[in-house]
């Protein structure tokens, strides 16, 4: 579950593994898939042909993890400070960011491109943008307006 996240933290007592080939199983549901993306090929092989583990110093070393923490109060602190900050981020930027990183590792450039062209053309709220560049000019703390509800269905 780990490799299909957007930011992993972990304590410095963590590691990783392909847990299926070591009772039997070919891994499935992604999980060699999306290792290949996050890991250097040789290094996934081996942890999927030997069933070895990852440390949680190599996974960081290798980018797999963004933080390694001492304990679960200091990771779960980190998390939300980073979970604040980015509420504090227009919805929609963040969800059109994700959008374009995530379809950027799956195409080439060119077309990556056109995803966050069509993305930001249908999302750009001027108004929202004219009120952040304001803030920062003005270096008054902002906070993006939040996303109408949804209207009842009928």
């Amino acid at each position: 579950m780990v490799r299909a996240c957007d930011l992993r933290y972990a304590t410095e007592d963590a590691f990783f593994c392909i847990q299926e080939f070591n009772v039997g199983m070919m891994a499935d549901l992604g999980r060699l898939q999306r290792s290949r993306r996050l890991l250097p090929e040789a290094l996934v092989r081996e942890l999927a042909y030997a069933g070895d583990r990852l440390s949680v110093r190599e996974a960081h070393r290798l980018g797999f993890v963004n933080h390694a923490f001492p304990g679960q109060a200091t990771l779960l602190g980190a998390a939300r400070s980073t979970a604040q900050r980015i509420a504090t981020h227009s919805p929609l930027a963040v969800s059109g960011s994700k959008q374009a990183i995530t379809r950027a590792r799956d195409v080439p450039v060119n077309l990556g491109l056109e995803v966050a062209a069509t993305w930001q053309a249908g999302m750009l709220d001027a108004s929202e943008v004219a009120a952040a560049v304001h803030a920062q000019r003005t270096k008054e703390p902002w906070r993006a307006a939040p996303l109408a509800p949804l209207p009842k269905s009928v």
